[in-house]
């Protein structure tokens, strides 16, 4: 489920949807459609295939520092630390493409 996902964060999200959006899209300022599966999974594809520009299947840190835009909705970024920790759930220290799409599709059947 979405819930590991959060006991990894330091901080109360609770009605902070916009939070856990900036999470999901790693601080890229991308809107997550609120849909079942099927429709959001080719969007989920598509921009985790985008985010990783060496196409090695996981997310590094200057993949993930790429796509950070600055303040979203007026917050500060997300760490590095906390988007590695809020995606890597099967815990192996990497971010993979799988972890990053099933983030969204989660959070887009949630919304």
């Amino acid at each position: 489920t979405f819930w590991p996902r959060f006991a990894l964060v330091d901080e109360d999200v609770g009605g902070c949807g916009y939070l856990v959006e900036t999470m999901v899209t790693l601080n890229s300022g991308t809107h997550v459609k609120p849909s079942k599966e099927a429709a959001s999974r080719p969007a989920a594809k598509s921009f985790a295939k985008k985010a990783d520009t060496n196409s090695d299947g996981f997310l590094d840190d200057s993949e993930l520092m790429a796509l950070t835009k600055g303040p979203v909705n007026n917050e500060a970024p997300r760490s590095l630390e906390e988007l590695k920790s809020f995606h890597d759930v099967d815990k192996d220290g990497r971010v993979s493409l799988q972890e990053v799409e099933e983030s969204w599709v989660m959070f887009a059947e949630a919304a």
